[in-house]
């Protein structure tokens, strides 16, 4: 700043250096992306807004986990390496994830979403109403329905029946066997005649 009259100007004053308020991010995280996916989690990481729409000092990052049942918001400090690691999510679940910047006066958008499938994990419940009729003294009919859709943990690609004779005095096992199938119904035929099996799907 200068003073002046009819004769001229002054020197200019000091220079001073002023900042102005901060608002809310104007611009979303970028480049957000997962990997390292495993049965119960995922790694999200992205880059900071661009300079221009971040109006102030990212303080931190608020990371939205959904499910379409569940929604799950973590506050995450700002640091040079912008990560989180997911966890204690089920297994062949569909999840969207996003992120937000904050800073000292609000919340920015969200990123463009990702979306992230957990990988399978075994049935977590087994085959239901198992139940076993004699049809001839060498024959068995067993039959039952899967594990609830909840506790399978992926696609369910078939049952595994082990049987196997036991010793009416010891009660020990002997000459186990087994059969796979996709149906919920298997015979097994060529048994010993008047004789008790343990049976397991």
């Amino acid at each position: 700043m200068t003073a002046s009259n009819s004769l001229g100007q002054s020197q200019p004053s000091l220079g001073l250096t002023v900042t102005t308020d901060e608002e809310a991010p104007e611009g979303p995280p970028l480049q957000l992306g997962a990997n390292s996916v495993t049965s119960n989690g995922f790694t999200l990481s992205w880059s900071p807004p661009s300079t221009q729409l971040k109006n102030g000092i990212i303080q931190s990052y608020l990371v939205t986990i959904d499910s379409g049942r569940m929604l799950n918001r973590t506050v995450l400090p700002s640091t040079t390496i912008n990560e989180y690691l997911v966890t204690g999510l089920r297994a062949n679940t569909n999840y969207m994830a996003y992120v937000q910047a904050v800073n000292n006066q609000g919340t920015g958008p969200a990123s463009p979403s990702v979306s992230v499938k957990t990988s399978e994990l075994v049935p977590e419940e087994p085959p239901l109403n198992v139940a076993c009729v004699s049809l001839s003294s060498q024959s068995l009919q067993i039959t039952w329905q899967p594990p609830r859709p909840e506790f399978r943990n992926g696609l369910l690609r078939g049952y595994k029946i082990f049987y196997e004779p036991l010793n009416e005095f010891l009660l020990d096992k002997t000459a186990g066997s087994s059969q796979t199938t996709t149906e919920l119904t298997v015979f097994l035929s060529g048994l010993e005649k008047f004789s008790n099996y343990s049976i397991q799907v």
